[in-house]
């Protein structure tokens, strides 16, 4: 009879260095802590967590802005639908 024990996940030691991370250049946060490999990824979370770098929609009928424009699209649709017909 066999027994099976249960597979623990890999837990790496701190600070251990994987052999995939040798030469990638992280993109650091200088606002925060956060880092990326993708600095596309940094761009992100520089416009969603710390507003920079965003092209603001601006709703024409209220003080109302949306950082994307499916969002503005949204608002126009739920809160002035009357005007844009």
């Amino acid at each position: 009879m066999r027994v099976f024990t249960q597979i623990r996940p890999f837990e790496p030691l701190s600070g251990q260095i994987y052999k995939h991370d040798i030469r990638v250049k992280w993109h650091e946060c200088s606002h925060c802590d956060y880092k990326t490999k993708a600095k596309q990824n940094l761009n992100r979370h520089l416009a969603y967590k710390h507003d920079i770098g965003v092209k603001w929609h601006e709703c024409p009928y209220c003080e109302y802005k949306a950082k994307e424009k499916g969002c503005l699209k949204k608002h126009l649709a739920n809160k002035h639908i009357k005007m844009t017909k």
